[in-house]
């Protein structure tokens, strides 16, 4: 392409519907030892049989989601997509951005999966705890650039971000998980 066609290029008219997913929800591991992430995606189907995953001479089970209600409420995930048309972009935040990030507590990653395939971001120490996501190709599919589902769910033209979903790993309280359901949470 040349650079005057590149300056003129819009996702806008990439694709103007929800895509599916050609993955199905990720596998995370992490290692005790030293603290290496793996993500398993699955193409189309998870086998019957989980994959063993080895670190540091040891095999790891996947990460749980944790179900603990107060644990939960202690750590809110939230979403916001920015952008509107051009730029595809969500961010996920932890407790508002402000939940601890010292040494032996705090958010170590986000991982975001999208419909072809996901994005994991490293969160440094003393630093907030959110992640802004961007997109391209069938990720980032035309929405409304209106407050999330302002119109109303059932009126939603776009299905905006619909069915994505993001991963927190907390040092202290391990996996959370939310799912992009059309409005923050």
């Amino acid at each position: 392409m040349r650079a005057s066609s590149l300056e003129n290029y819009s996702t806008r008219c990439l694709i103007s519907h929800r895509p599916g997913f050609l993955t199905d929800e990720p596998l995370l591991y992490r290692c005790a030892e030293c603290g290496e992430v793996i993500v398993a995606n699955s193409l189309g189907g998870r086998p019957a049989k989980l994959p063993e995953i080895f670190c540091c001479g040891k095999a790891h089970a996947p990460l749980t989601v944790c179900a603990d209600p107060n644990t939960l409420a202690e750590h809110p995930m939230k979403f916001v997509v920015f952008g509107g048309y051009e730029r595809n972009s969500v961010r996920i935040e932890v407790e508002g951005g402000f939940h601890p990030m010292e040494e032996g507590h705090r958010i170590e990653w986000i991982y975001m999966r999208t419909f072809q395939g996901g994005q994991l971001k490293i969160l440094p120490p003393n630093s907030r705890s959110f992640a802004n996501f961007s997109f391209a190709d069938y990720d980032a599919f035309v929405y409304c650039d209106r407050d999330i589902c302002k119109m109303g769910r059932e009126h939603c033209q776009f299905l905006c971000k619909r069915g994505m979903s993001a991963y927190a790993y907390c040092s202290k309280h391990g996996l959370f998980r939310l799912i992009l359901d059309g409005k923050p949470q």
